[in-house]
């Protein structure tokens, strides 16, 4: 009786430890990034999508962004803001003549960003 209890401890402390294979890592990545998303979300959105993020530091702007930019196509950017506190999406901006003089860009606060390509 003593071995088949042990047994039964045994298999029991096993299952609750065991973690299924089913965890954030295997959820569909999605195709969209929101203000209030968390960092590591809007982060491999963007990576997921196959976009080289560029640390938003380096634009010389004063104070030094927290976040990523994206060069998109149509001369095109976007720039994803970080709330340092909450580890979440704070500002998303679409820029307008993205590759050229700071001067000429036109910066377009938005809630969201959808990379996911229109529909025909």
């Amino acid at each position: 009786m003593r071995p088949l209890l042990l047994t039964s401890i045994a298999l029991l402390s096993l299952a609750c430890t065991h973690h299924p294979a089913s965890s954030t890592a295997e959820r569909p990545i999605g195709h969209t990034i929101t203000i209030g998303q968390s960092w590591s979300a809007a982060t491999a959105v963007a990576r997921h999508q196959g976009y080289d993020l560029q640390d938003a530091s380096s634009l010389g702007m004063d104070p030094a962004p927290d976040g990523f930019t994206i060069n998109l196509p149509a001369h095109q950017g976007l720039m994803v803001l970080r709330d340092p506190h909450s580890n979440t999406v704070q500002a998303i901006n679409l820029i307008d003549n993205w590759p050229g003089p700071k001067k000429n860009r036109i910066h377009h606060p938005i809630s969201s960003f959808d990379f996911k390509p229109p529909s025909h």
